[in-house]
């Protein structure tokens, strides 16, 4: 580099030449034009490993250079979001069938009644600050408030535990990322679990509304592009997609309480008496049970019916 260079000989002159200001201020505005160069080369070496150089195609061919990389990207994500996943049937009557749970007349006039801007300065005053959420999603109240249910799986682990031994009851345990799952969720199912859960019909047009209105642009090394209208799933990053994967995870609960009750199924050990089938932590679903293939089977046949519900 020849600012390294320049920069050398002038440092050398200080070991035969009189030091004086100028020689100074020469190193220094060379040492300053050398870090600063120095620096993005840095940071150009460090965008370049970060950056993707190839991606494969849905043919198992790998594609090369920018323009392709990211219309192939586009062309991916405007596939999962950007498109209806197949036909939009209506899910009312599987639904009505297995979802037993509603919320109240009274819930239902809170949601949609007028917030008074002292409700809002109230729960603005409720919160903590000094208080966070746990890497598992819960803070500590929720531990105390549960403890009887909770407290011996919290101090030993006893629902992931003990699966290397090999005098134990048979138990399994699947850890499932239901993320992707998300991304193509159905808003007609939104929709259709809101009708059967009993929301008002003005709540449900504002949760699809908000919901409908999601635009995407693709972002590949630093470069954004293909913007294109969501057509289903929920957006990352929402405030209420949480509470979209809660609903969402209550259709799961149904189906596979229904699956339970009419096929053949037998709980985990330290299931049973709770009975508990799974638990959800973020984007995590464990499903816990007994070891035996009819077990296996009914849940394999509850997840294979809620992909086709959601």
């Amino acid at each position: 580099m020849a600012v390294r260079v320049d920069l050398e000989k002038i440092q050398s002159r200080f070991l035969f030449d009189d030091i004086d200001d100028t020689l100074r201020d020469d190193e220094k505005s060379a040492l300053a034009t050398f870090r600063e160069l120095r620096s993005m080369e840095e940071g150009f070496v460090r965008n370049l490993r970060n950056n993707v150089q190839r991606l494969k195609n849905d043919k198992g061919d790998f594609v090369h250079g920018h323009e392709q990389i990211h219309d192939l990207a586009v062309q991916f994500y405007r596939g999962l979001m950007g498109n209806k996943t197949g036909k939009q049937l209506s899910q009312l009557n599987v639904l009505y069938q297995i979802v037993d749970k509603r919320i109240t007349a009274e819930d239902s006039r809170d949601l949609v009644r007028v917030i008074s801007r002292d409700e809002v300065r109230k729960a603005m005053a409720s919160i903590n600050g000094n208080k966070s959420l746990g890497p598992d999603g819960f803070n500590a109240e929720f531990f105390k408030a549960n403890w009887d249910i909770v407290g011996n799986d919290v101090t030993e682990g006893n629902l992931l535990k003990g699966y290397g031994k090999r005098k134990i009851s048979p138990r399994v345990a699947f850890k499932i990322d239901i993320s992707k799952a998300f991304d193509s969720v159905k808003w007609g199912t939104i929709h259709d679990f809101l009708v059967v859960a009993g929301f008002p019909r003005i709540f449900i047009e504002w949760i699809i509304q908000c919901v409908s209105i999601s635009r995407f642009v693709v972002c590949v090394n630093g470069v954004h592009g293909g913007y294109f209208k969501g057509k289903n799933g929920v957006r990352q990053g929402d405030p209420l997609s949480s509470y979209i994967f809660v609903l969402i995870m209550e259709i799961f609960e149904s189906v596979l309480t229904t699956f339970r009750k009419n096929h053949h199924y037998t709980f985990h050990p330290f299931c049973e008496e709770e009975k508990i089938t799974h638990l959800c932590f973020a984007d995590d679903l464990f499903l816990l049970a007994h070891a035996d293939v009819e077990t296996i089977n009914t849940i394999k046949d509850a997840l294979n019916f809620f992909s086709d519900v959601r």
